[in-house]
């Protein structure tokens, strides 16, 4: 039996018989006992457990469907030669080779056996567990290990195998250019696209310094590798080395390690600091550094493909390339751009600092919500993603807003506000309590088990913490710690066999506190606190024959006990609802402990056997309901009268899976109805709707915005829902009506991000004073998020804004103010209503935008190819909802005024439309000047002139491109689709003199996706204008950007509305262009002179333009090393770089946008957004000082039992006893109850105050009362009405039996009366 072993039969691995034969001559008295197969690519690598406790490592040939390079040919043989050389030495890093041999039977594999040294490798570690003295010892060891292998000397050069064999070099020059060689035909073997004559001419040019080698000496080139260093889990120390099979005599800096080696490294090696001043060994480096980067490329093609390692190994080659004096460079730079100043004249390296400025979105997936009426407060907590750890956000109005971060990395589970405190529980399950007021986190808490239940309430200062095991403990949030009220699994009375009773839901009695309703996996409890005893017990059981929730008819031959996932109390506690697994929703009469109704939300009565259900489905068959996901009992300003929002239980197959609303309407008075009466209530609502929500996603979670009350679960007299739904976006629907609520201007623009995803941002600068003008006046509802108050920052009144205008996936484009770390003055949000505009509302995906701040008018480009113009106004057509009409012809203009929304009444009102039906949009810009350019992805161009509106220019890149002869390798990556078409990547509208004339003129400038620059030149004719073909040129790779400049000042030169005005006289400007690509950057003149380039080093652009700042300018870039970079103009010269990959997603850095004063914007994450300043001081990220807690604002009294219930003989405890209740006697007063109980003074000594002098005495013994023996006196009174010393309760029930006995008599006699009563009016009594 062969050792390969295919990786698709898994079946058939190798027998220990296999395995006992290769160690039998080695150990004949010890037999294998278990073996584990090692992953690698080329050779299969097992590790064997003897009997006789030894553990060792069998290696391989290699597979037989791998390719091996011409290196790895021999890596076995290399391998054995090595450890038998070293072998002399016995050193302990270093594993034994026992056998090294080849099998017996067919095929003939060579195999190799060794120690096994233990440890895990490197690259198996994680990063954040290897600290500066881990990695400093690590370092020191692989030095010394690399001096011990350069110890061991041969008379030859070449791999260790050919020396071995005799076929060694006596030159190390030429044994490296013969590895040069082997890996340049690997390369050509595979078609691989390198500039070899370039790299066999370099290398060749460079080979005379190898000759300083004199002495091969053993190396082991990747022994630094990551994955080849063997080290202690726990402690870090290395424990050996996995692989000696890439091993060559000859130049001991051809290591891996010695391509940016550490001082400790170094010092491992016995050498202090390299002498990088020998030119010799610089290019020695450089040779080896050329070679390895070659064969990273190579083995990406043999091997399993990695398009980011291709490409680092691919700027790497640059390196070998012959570098010029680089003063020389940027002279000639600036003579050839037609530029003689500096125009970054005073810029230094301490310039460029980065400052982490401010964050806008949601760092990763939303998991949590939580709304405070009380404070208008929204809490959004998300769960940990590669984007980051779990936050909590809090939001208020405007852009009021606080970010918590949990104390470990974790998912928020549950999020609940309670007084001036929000608590959360992560999925660590620990709870964490953070402070609204001091914005910090309070404490943290641990419960002895995995929490499933989460329950606080505004009057109490406790959270009720339900736990996997049953059990229920609580946390006393305002002395944070452990209370001493606690409940054991209260099921366990109905099921002691049970080995798995989580609670999975808590809710208190809406009127009465001290009835709490406890929801277990298989029923629900109701638990009297004030009793300390379980008052009732409510089990779901379908009996045979009985529908029940679920759709499937075998199963209705047998007993099902449908599992609990919600249980809430009707907002008057005349009914408990349990919510089911199988859809069931299942209604409980507190008192008896009966079930009401039993039905789903269609069917009814679903627990009764014969029971027939109408279907939909086809015979045979049955769709899969969803469980209830989320379930609130909903009540209008009257307790009374209710609705119940459901999310889920509706059928798997739906695609429109939206929220469900039953109108139960009044509920009938409980002591007055019958049984049917009841049940029919809950069985035929008044009405049921539905909120519709967006296809293909579904409802997980949803939260209230109650007007006020911040009882009743929260759910009294709502105004609107907020849904999260299972793509991790957000929908806020009306209630109960359904329709959509945009968060425009109603929640904070960082839940914009998510309402729903942003598919594109654009960035423009506005003038402050155009931008406090565009203020938006649309019909909306009441607000949702009116808490909090914005921190004061500095004013900056004489900056242009910069607006960032974001593209939605349902065709809502938003515009707001970044800001500059400064006051904003203008907050408000400027909504688009693209998907209107255009006539529907699908398909309507983004791909370009532009605003022209200065003429209050914007364009949007979409992928269905269609261009929509905006411009700022009033709505002339204001509460009329017109019909949106048929889009005219491709190439024609569509008036749309009429689309614009009935409830804008002053926004940007929809103005035209054009199809040109080219394709894709792939290039726009909307001058300040009325003119619009857009390109398609099939090579058209058209300019509009807004003024008619008419289309002045339609053309095709074909038409005005030249066919230039391309030399740069890097455009070796291009499809051969891409090579044969062609479109516009990036427009500008410049006024500028083009080169040889003495005159400006509007200028539209054009750049392609294979590197051409067309220029067209706009000028007046008649009453209108016309655009002409001026010329162009190729600057040989994709255009990023373009960005024409004053050739004297640097200053942008765009085609303003003040520079066309001064064409009249005579106005001309001096310019040149700046365009920007992935592998250069070009200055010319338009329209097609040479100008002067310059092409980067070992790195891509990905976007780039020019920036101003003290008068000066630069150009400033983000690159695909993970770095933004300053370059000077003319020179190109790089300035400063900062590393901006630890804030940035490298992703994503070609959607980064730059601003003019040099703030970055670009994604951290799917929907964050990050801001950084290119120009700044180093600061952190330093979130906002914003008051989101109102101290004024009192929590409203908790409603109270009624006359009825009192009079019937229920007990009341309020929320203060409920202190003594759960935090024990002992338990001083808290906060809260100390500013209620010196309230409730203030007013007892305001009334005595009020009254005469001659009131008598105890008036004035009572306002002399101290506070703290006030506060003393309550709570002696309140111990004592509770009687929770001592044997009081016995007391207490002797004392109250005979007063209880004449209420229940007064009662039946009143029940009696009032049936007689209605007896006698159906008689006419």
């Amino acid at each position: 039996m062969p050792l390969y072993v295919p990786e698709s039969e898994t079946k058939n691995r190798p027998d220990l018989v296999m395995f006992q034969s290769l160690i039998q001559p080695i150990f004949p008295c010890a037999r294998v006992l278990d073996y584990k197969t090692l992953h690698d690519s080329v050779y299969p690598i097992y590790l064997l457990k003897l009997s006789n406790g030894l553990e060792l490592t069998l290696k391989t040939g290699a597979r037989q469907l791998a390719i091996l390079l011409r290196q790895e040919r021999h890596s076995l043989e290399t391998e054995a030669a090595v450890l038998s050389i070293l072998a002399s030495r016995n050193s302990p890093c270093i594993p034994r080779l026992f056998r090294f041999d080849v099998l017996d039977f067919s095929p003939r594999t060579p195999f190799l056996l060794k120690q096994s040294m233990g440890g895990v490798p490197l690259s198996d570690v994680e990063l954040s567990s290897i600290t500066s003295a881990h990695r400093n010892r690590i370092d020191e060891q692989l030095g010394r290990t690399v001096k011990f292998l350069g110890q061991f000397i041969s008379t030859q050069f070449g791999s260790v195998h050919c020396v071995a064999q005799g076929e060694g070099r006596q030159s190390w020059k030429h044994t490296f250019l013969s590895f040069i060689e082997a890996i340049l035909c690997d390369a050509e073997d595979m078609f691989i696209s390198l500039p070899y004559a370039e790299i066999r001419h370099q290398v060749l040019r460079l080979a005379p310094a190898l000759d300083d080698v004199t002495e091969a000496r053993l190396v082991v080139v990747d022994i630094g590798d990551r994955s080849n260093i063997l080290v202690d889990r726990d402690t870090k120390s290395v424990m050996g080395f996995a692989d000696f099979s890439n091993a060559v005599w000859g130049d001991v800096l051809m290591a891996e390690v010695f391509e940016d080696p550490s001082p400790a490294l170094l010092k491992g090696y016995g050498s202090n600091k390299m002498q990088m001043e020998d030119e010799s060994l610089r290019t020695r480096l450089l040779l080896y550094s050329c070679l390895r980067h070659i064969r990273r490329i190579v083995k990406q093609y043999y091997r399993s493909r990695q398009d980011d390692e291709e490409m680092r190994a691919r700027r790497g080659l640059t390196m070998i390339s012959l570098i010029p004096s680089q003063s020389m460079a940027h002279f000639l730079r600036g003579k050839q751009a037609g530029i003689h100043a500096d125009l970054s004249a005073g810029l230094a390296p301490e310039h460029f600092v980065l400052d982490d400025v401010a964050r806008y979105g949601i760092n990763s997936r939303i998991s949590a919500l939580a709304y405070d009426p009380v404070q208008s407060l929204l809490a959004v907590g998300t769960s940990e993603t590669q984007y980051g750890s779990g936050q909590i956000y809090i939001f208020g109005q405007e852009r009021v807003s606080a970010v918590f971060t949990l104390p470990r990395k974790a998912s928020v589970k549950v999020l609940q506000f309670c007084t001036d405190k929000i608590v959360s529980v992560d999925s660590k399950h620990e709870l964490c309590v953070f402070s609204l007021e001091k914005r910090a986190q309070l404490a943290a808490y641990t419960p002895p088990g995995h929490v499933t239940a989460l329950l606080t309430d505004p009057s109490l200062e406790y959270a009720f913490i339900g736990l996997q095991s049953g059990d229920l403990v609580t946390y006393d949030l305002d002395r944070l710690r452990i209370a001493p009220f606690k409940l054991p699994n209260l099921w366990k009375e109905i099921n002691p066999r049970a080995r798995i009773l989580p609670i999975v839901s808590l809710a208190f009695h809406p009127r009465d506190i001290g009835n709490l309703l406890i929801g277990y996996l298989e029923g629900a409890v109701t638990f009297s606190i004030k009793m300390n005893t379980p008052v009732k017990f409510f089990q779901y059981e379908v009996p045979p024959g009985a529908p029940g929730g679920d759709s499937d008819p075998s199963a209705s031959r047998e007993v099902r006990r449908p599992r609990l996932t919600k249980a809430v109390w009707h907002p008057t506690g005349t009914f408990i609802l349990t919510a089911h697994d199988d859809s069931s929703l299942v209604f409980w009469d507190p008192k008896d402990g009966r079930i009401v109704m039993a039905r789903t939300l269609v069917d009814t009565d679903i627990n009764k056997p014969g029971a027939v259900l109408p279907t939909t489905t086809p015979a045979g068959t049955f769709s899969l309901k969803e469980p209830i996901f989320q379930v609130a009992w909903c009540c209008k300003e009257n307790p009374d009268d209710t609705g119940l929002l459901i999310a889920g239980g509706g059928p798997t197959t739906e695609m429109n899976k939206s929220l469900t609303f039953f109108d139960l309407g009044p509920t009938p008075i409980y002591q007055t109805s019958s049984w049917q009466v009841l049940a029919s209530h809950l069985a035929k609502p008044q009405h049921v709707s539905k909120l519709a929500t967006p296809p293909s996603a579904e409802v997980v979670d949803f939260v209230l915005i109650p007007r006020s009350s911040p009882y009743f679960a929260n759910a009294q007299d709502p105004i609107a829902v907020i849904a999260l739904l299972s793509s991790g976006e957000l929908v806020t629907l009306s209630f109960p009506s359904g329709h959509p609520i945009s968060p425009t201007n109603m929640l904070h623009l960082s839940l914009s991000f998510v309402h729903p995803f942003v598919t594109k941002i654009a960035l423009a600068s506005v003038d402050r004073t155009r931008w406090l003008g565009w203020r938006e006046k649309r019909a909306q509802g009441p607000s949702i998020l009116i808490g909090g108050a914005l921190a004061k920052k500095p004013m900056k009144r004489f900056e242009n804004r910069d607006i960032v205008q974001t593209a939605h996936a349902d065709g809502i484009i938003r515009m707001w103010d970044t800001g500059h770390d400064d006051q904003i003055e203008n907050p408000s949000i400027i909504q688009v209503d693209l998907a209107r505009a255009v006539g529907r509302f699908d398909n309507v995906e983004v791909t370009a935008m532009s605003l022209a701040g200065g003429a209050g008018e914007f364009s949007a480009g979409l992928k269905s190819g269609e261009v929509v113009i905006f411009k700022w106004g009033r709505n002339q057509n204001a509460g009329r909802d017109l019909l949106l009409g048929e889009n005219d012809g491709p190439g024609q203009l569509t008036d749309i005024y009429r689309r614009a929304d009935p409830g804008l009444k002053e926004g940007f009102i929809p103005l035209v439309l054009l199809n040109q039906g080219q394709g894709p949009v792939t290039a726009l810009e909307h001058s300040d000047v009325g003119f619009v350019c857009a390109g398609f992805q099939s090579g058209g161009l058209v300019i509009i002139d807004l003024r008619g509106p008419a289309v002045i220019h339609t053309t095709h890149v074909s038409d005005f491109v030249k066919h230039h002869k391309r030399m740069s390798v890097r455009k070796s990556h291009h499809s051969s689709s891409e090579s044969q078409s062609e479109w516009p990547t990036c427009i500008k509208f410049a006024v500028l003199s083009l080169d040889g004339e003495g005159y400006s003129s509007i200028l539209c400038i054009v750049g392609t996706s294979r590197g051409n620059i067309a220029t067209f030149k706009i000028l007046p004719s008649a009453e209108t204008y016309t655009a002409s073909f001026a010329g162009s040129r190729n600057v040989d790779d994709r255009v990023l950007s373009i960005c024409p400049i004053d050739a004297e000042t640097g200053v942008p030169a765009l085609a303003t509305q003040s520079a066309v005005a001064n064409l009249r006289n005579g106005y001309k400007k001096n310019g040149v262009v700046i365009a920007v690509t992935p592998s250069g950057c070009r200055i010319f003149k338009p329209a097609a002179s040479k100008g002067a380039d310059k092409n980067w080093d070992d790195f891509l652009c990905d976007n780039a333009t020019v920036v101003r700042t003290n008068e000066v300018s630069a150009l400033v870039g983000m690159f695909g090393d993970g770095k933004a970079r300053a370059y000077s103009i003319p020179a190109l010269k790089e300035i400063a770089s900062a590393q901006i990959d630890n804030i940035l997603d490298m992703r994503r850095v070609g959607e980064t946008v730059i601003s003019l004063s040099g703030d970055v914007i670009g994604w951290i994450g799917p929907s964050e957004l990050a801001m950084v300043n290119l120009w700044g001081a180093g600061l952190p990220l330093r979130r906002c000082e914003d008051a989101i807690y109102n101290p004024a604002l009192s929590i409203p009294p908790r409603p109270t039992i009624s006359n009825l219930q009192w009079i019937s003989g229920t007990q009341y405890v309020s929320p203060a006893d409920m202190d003594l209740l759960i935090g024990g006697p002992d338990r001083l007063p808290s906060k809260h109850m100390r500013e209620q109980m010196r309230q409730d003074e203030m007013s007892l000594q305001a009334a005595a105050r009020e009254q005469p002098q001659s009131s008598g005495s105890p008036a004035q013994g009572g306002s002399e009362e101290g506070y703290w023996a006030y506060m003393q006196r309550q709570m002696a009174l309140r111990t004592e009405n509770l009687n929770i010393m001592g044997d009081s309760m016995d007391r207490l029930e002797e004392s109250s039996s005979g007063w209880v006995e004449n209420v229940n008599k007064y009662i039946k006699n009143q029940k009696k009366k009032a049936i007689l009563g209605a007896i006698g009016s159906k008689f006419g009594f």
